[in-house]
């Protein structure tokens, strides 16, 4: 998915996080999420 316009796609894109094992909370920015083992930028 390379542009979200509705809320269907947001729920979507949320739910495709969480099952890639990605705990999500909404207040934190995207910037701030990094993989743990390597320390690179996820987002």
């Amino acid at each position: 998915m390379k542009t979200i316009k509705t809320l269907d796609e947001v729920k979507l894109y949320i739910q495709g996080l969480i099952e890639d094992g990605l705990i999500f909370h909404p207040d934190e920015a995207f910037a701030n999420y990094v993989d743990l083992k390597t320390g690179t930028p996820t987002y």
